[in-house]
């Protein structure tokens, strides 16, 4: 790991261990899970509360984010992207919604 990035997620630790202490359970987040051979590396992990982290993988599993975008698609939006795509191209425009 190149010293950027150990400089990334020592910030990224001290902002954790602020919350903790603040009574915040916090886990780590593989976005590509280290299982589907994702990186130990600040672009590859999110901190999120702990409750939030048990259901996104209630919900998607060890899926990578394409896997997930098509599962919402396929299952709860019955192929009808154009929300999506709205979504999508505001959000990419800075316009909130």
């Amino acid at each position: 790991m190149n010293p950027k990035d150990k400089r990334k997620l020592r910030k990224e630790k001290r902002r954790i261990d602020k919350k903790r202490s603040n009574g915040k359970n916090i886990n780590r987040h593989h976005i590509i899970c280290s299982s589907r051979d994702g990186a130990d590396t600040p672009k590859n992990i999110a901190y999120v509360d702990m409750y939030l982290h048990r259901d996104y993988h209630k919900l998607f599993d060890n899926k990578v984010p394409e896997e997930i975008i098509n599962y919402l698609i396929d299952y709860f939006w019955k192929g009808q992207t154009e929300h999506v795509y709205n979504a999508l191209s505001k959000r990419n425009q800075g316009v909130k919604q």
